[in-house]
Parts: C-alpha cells; sequence; structure tokens
C-alpha cells in the first residue's frame, strides 16, 4: 500500500531537547519573579500548584499545536476521501464498460473461433481436453487455444493442440490453469470430466492458410 501523501500524514509529537525544555521552563519562572515579585510569599500549595503549572507549560503547548495539526490533516482527508470515491466510482464504470467490451469481442469470436469442449481429463501429469470439432473452422497440431469463462472473460488456461482426431481435437495445457478446475481435473484423473460451466476454447490468433474441417 502507498504511503500517505506528506501533507496527509498525521503530525508525530516532538519533543524538544532537554536544553530547550530547561531554558522555556527557566525563562517563565524569571517572568515571573520579575512580574510577580510577591509570588514567593504565596501560599505552599499555590506555590506548587504554579510550579506545575509552569513545568508542564511546554509540553501542554507542544500538545495543543500537534491536536490542532492533526485536526487539520483529518479534515484534509476528508476531503481526499470524497475525492477518492469519486474516482473509485469512475474506475468501476470503466471496469464496467472494459467488461462489457470483453464479453461483446467474446460472443463475436465465439460464432466462428471457438470450439465446444468436450470433456477434460488428466494423463501423465499433464491437463487434457477434448475439444469438439466445428465445420468451417479447423485447428492443427500445435495451436494454442484460451480457455474462457463466458460470463465473466476470465482466462481458464492455454491449451496447445497435440492431436487430431475424426470428431474432436485433443489440447495439452501450456501452463497454468484454473486451480478449481485443475484440482477436479487430477481428482477424477484418466475418467473423463465435465469442464467449466458457459466455458468455450477460443483461437485468439488464425492462420490465415488454414483449411475447413
Amino acid at each position: 500500500m502507498d504511503e500517505d501523501a506528506p501533507e496527509l500524514e498525521y503530525p508525530k509529537y516532538q519533543w524538544p531537547t532537554s536544553g530547550w525544555w530547561f531554558t522555556i521552563v527557566g525563562t517563565l519562572f524569571g517572568g515571573i519573579v520579575f512580574l510577580a515579585p510577591n509570588a514567593i510569599d504565596m501560599p505552599i500549595l499555590s506555590r506548587v500548584l504554579l510550579f506545575v503549572a509552569v513545568a508542564i507549560a511546554p509540553a501542554a503547548v507542544i500538545f495543543a499545536s500537534t491536536f490542532l495539526r492533526r485536526f487539520v490533516t483529518f479534515f484534509r482527508r476528508g476531503k481526499n476521501y470524497e475525492i477518492a470515491l469519486s474516482n473509485i466510482a469512475q474506475l468501476r464504470d470503466e471496469i464496467s464498460r472494459g467488461t462489457q467490451l470483453t464479453n461483446l469481442l467474446l460472443q463475436e469470436r465465439q460464432n466462428t473461433r471457438a470450439l465446444q469442449i468436450e470433456h477434460g481429463y488428466y494423463y501423465d501429469n499433464y491437463a487434457y481436453i477434448s475439444l469438439h470439432r466445428k465445420k468451417g473452422f479447423a485447428v492443427a497440431v500445435g495451436d494454442v487455444l484460451t480457455v474462457v469463462d463466458q460470463t465473466n472473460g476470465r482466462n481458464l488456461g492455454d491449451f496447445q493442440i497435440t492431436e487430431l482426431k475424426p470428431k474432436t481435437y485433443v489440447g495439452k495445457a501450456t501452463g497454468d490453469i484454473d486451480p478449481l478446475w485443475l484440482g477436479y481435473i487430477v481428482q477424477t484423473g484418466t475418467t473423463p470430466s465435465a469442464p467449466p460451466p458457459d466455458s468455450l476454447a477460443i483461437k485468439f490468433l488464425i492462420n490465415d492458410e488454414q483449411n475447413d474441417a
């Protein structure tokens, strides 16, 4: 998390050095003696209270100054909080528009560039998927398809075509895939397992020299 801007950091207490402390206290006592020479004749309790008041006066000034600066910082943070809320709302709108555009793009591409996933299975420490062939769209060995969740556009994993069968293609995982899906595939092993709901395998880069299936 980024640190606060300098003007928004809460001020810290800055205690003066001992020399400053005694200088201020001594000056206050000297001023009292000079301006109120009869203070020495005050009752003992009054003199004690006066001594305590003079001794803690510098600390009181420091606390009051720090409290005031912290209050100003709190007010500034409140104003910046309103700006942050406005920025968050704007970012949410942009993300929403981006998600809608992504979904539209996926819907457009799935018409011609997507294949339905028949099932998945796990063999020799690799995850595989079996894809239904589609008339008018062919893939070749070595092509990479991305499995995408149509509901949110999330990438579930990339698979490279390793085998062409009469009715299906076989794809092998080339990297990380969705952990939940991978766990399900590993659990079922070589037994065919259903793919994630609303998932499609899409070839985003098309070779113009490919022939129809």
